[in-house]
């Protein structure tokens, strides 16, 4: 721990930052159903006062849309970036989405349509419509009925080979069948940042192998990568155990950070 708070103290001269941070298990404890995870007050709050400190800018990147996020962090002046951020929300309204992101929608529809009526969503498993992909969820489906599950989807899977179907721990992820991850995703967003790149520090917080992109383009910048929870490393440079302990470092930055109009008047 006390490496990682050095760490971060020695790059605090830096005269840019991008934190950028998972929501669901990074921020925000997992959940039942993913309408139970919810951002409270307090962590918009502490989200509000990141994004205010001098020469940061704040990215939440999550497999949720950005219509989810803007739900979570309307206002605060965070850059949202829905759908590992083939989507992405600046905070002076600028919306850039990823054109392949654009062409599959069509076919994630009719996708979302046959699943919704193969499977049996009485039977603890969760469809959720992210626009640009789909997130079928069964940790709740009993596991003498997962297969239930798993033989639908491969099923539509032949049917749509322009799609990916990927199949994750406790759900399968259906995207545009094109080169995506979060390493591509934080790429996309400090190429669109205003200020000299290679004075900027990058930091990014993340808690699954879905993060590990991320963590990759991270390191490979020289920046700081958080894996929250104690598994299996997944290729962060540090650890915290909770998203509890990652807001209490995030609140260190915020206090050793000037706000904008401190710094501006130094």
């Amino acid at each position: 721990m006390k490496s990682m708070y050095d760490e971060i103290d020695q790059a605090l001269s830096d005269s840019h930052w991008l934190i950028a941070l998972d929501r669901d298990g990074t921020l925000v404890p997992y959940a039942n159903r993913p309408e139970e995870a919810v951002v409270d007050g307090k962590l918009r709050g502490l989200i509000s006062d990141l994004c205010a400190g001098s020469g940061i800018d704040v990215a939440i990147i999550s497999a949720r849309s950005t219509a989810q996020l803007r739900g979570d962090f309307d206002s605060v002046g965070a850059i949202l970036a829905g759908n590992y951020g083939l989507e992405v929300l600046f905070p002076d309204g600028q919306e850039l989405i990823q054109p392949h992101a654009l062409n599959a929608v069509p076919m994630l529809k009719t996708v979302r349509d046959e699943l919704s009526e193969k499977i049996d969503l009485a039977n603890g498993a969760i469809l959720e419509d992210h626009g640009y992909t789909l997130c079928l969820h069964f940790q709740n489906v009993h596991p003498s009925r997962r297969h239930e599950i798993h033989a639908p989807v491969l099923e539509t899977a032949l049917q749509f080979p322009d799609l990916s179907f990927k199949r994750l721990p406790t759900s399968y992820e259906v995207t545009p069948s094109i080169p995506w991850d979060k390493g591509f995703g934080l790429s996309f967003i400090d190429s669109n940042l205003a200020g000299d790149c290679s004075t900027r520090k990058r930091f990014f917080a993340g808690d699954t192998t879905a993060d590990t992109p991320g963590f990759i383009w991270t390191n490979s910048h020289g920046g700081i990568s958080i894996q929250i929870g104690l598994g299996d490393s997944i290729g962060a440079t540090h650890r915290l155990d909770t998203p509890e302990e990652l807001h209490l470092l995030l609140e260190y930055i915020v206090k050793r950070r000037p706000p904008k109009s401190d710094r501006a008047t130094a």
